[in-house]
């Protein structure tokens, strides 16, 4: 059983820079690390304890579990996450079509990579190989909607202008009445 214990901690602001509310949240919301190390876990098979004792947090594969790739295919596997799932990516302006394209070329890199390298990723079988796929397209995928029509990028704007208005007049700015609000299009109802 293999075991990394970690400590938790708040994530800090910069030294000396006062941070806004709504500056943590927006940065939290950017921050990409974390969503790429729980599915590093996912790969190995890892699960999430709390030591008892010291209240510390760690992961530990279960004895009878085998990871679904071994760790040379694992950064291999996270090398084309941090590719795709970043700000860049997250801040863009993209189509339909356009996250349907990055989506399925990362795929493709993925079963391409997997053909080339089997045997040296040690790949439990098929069906791992599969679900690991699938769990790399569904990140990316998810993270690419976040950029559907710039979505995204002018919700960030509009809480950004919203805090400057409440930070300078002390007072919160009202809110607009137009049915076509970043709001009302990055969470669409049908």
């Amino acid at each position: 059983m293999t075991e990394e214990v970690y400590e938790s901690q708040p994530m800090p602001a910069m030294p000396g820079t006062p941070m806004h509310a709504t500056e943590g949240s927006i940065k939290y919301q950017l921050e990409t690390e974390d969503i790429i190390e729980q599915i590093e876990h996912t790969l190995k098979c890892e699960l999430l304890f709390q030591d008892p004792k010291t209240g510390k947090f760690g992961y530990y594969t279960p004895e009878n579990i085998q990871p679904l790739i071994n760790e040379r295919g694992v950064q291999s596997v996270l090398f084309e996450l941090r590719g795709r799932i970043n700000r860049i990516y997250s801040l863009s302006d993209l189509t339909d079509d356009d996250i349907a394209n990055i989506t399925i070329g990362v795929g493709e890199a993925i079963v391409d990579d997997f053909e080339d390298n089997w045997l040296s990723y040690e790949i439990k079988d098929e069906p791992s190989a599969t679900k690991i796929r699938r769990l790399v397209t569904d990140a990316i995928y998810s993270t690419l909607k976040k950029a559907r029509d710039g979505t995204y990028l002018k919700f960030l704007r509009s809480t950004h202008s919203t805090s400057e208005v409440q930070t300078m007049t002390g007072k919160p700015q009202q809110r607009q009445s137009n049915n076509d609000s970043v709001l009302d299009k990055l969470f669409r109802r049908p």
